[in-house]
């Protein structure tokens, strides 16, 4: 019945089979490679040093990884320098919402909130009407009033912390 097939079908056949292979052949070879999200980007990212998508994915997958609650504070920091580096180059490239969305998360983790909130609001020159710019903006502007409050005794700064998140969204429950 083979022989019977005209010759076209059956080099089509024979085409698909051996692209069949070979993809299996890359799937099998690419399987250490998919540890976990963080270690496919990282890899990915040497393959295309180019790529703004890449350098996003391992900024934001290494800031994640930081929430690992077994971390000593030099390993955190560490990861945070990597994930700031990424950031930074994927913005070299070509300024995108997501390098400034991780550089905010970054920036927020070492508390250093001023800075957080100029990158959650570059968001937004990017996009708009951005509200997981204006929520994280707010939320640090909460996170900073509290550390003024309680651990610099700074109530004055606080309540003018406060005052700019009820600017930003004067319905928020938690501000008031």
């Amino acid at each position: 019945q083979w022989k019977m097939q005209p010759v076209a079908n059956r080099y089509s056949f024979l085409v698909f089979g051996l692209l069949a292979l070979l993809f299996s052949v890359r799937t099998i070879a690419r399987k250490t490679d998919w540890k976990d999200d963080l270690h496919l980007a990282q890899i990915d990212v040497k393959k295309s040093p180019n790529s703004v998508r890449l350098h996003d994915h391992v900024s934001e997958e290494m800031y994640k990884s930081t929430f690992d609650q077994s971390l000593t504070a030099e390993q955190i920091d560490e990861k945070l320098k990597v994930a700031e580096e990424h950031a930074h180059k994927s913005l070299e490239i070509k300024p995108g919402l997501l390098a400034y969305q991780n550089l905010g998360n970054i920036y927020f983790t070492r508390k250093k909130f001023s800075e957080a909130i100029e990158y959650y609001q570059k968001t937004k020159e990017i996009l708009p009407g951005y509200a997981i710019a204006d929520q994280n903006t707010v939320y640090t502007l909460l996170v900073w009033a509290q550390e003024e409050s309680e651990k610099k005794n700074n109530h004055t700064r606080a309540l003018e912390l406060l005052q700019q998140a009820l600017t930003i969204n004067p319905n928020d429950a938690d501000i008031l």
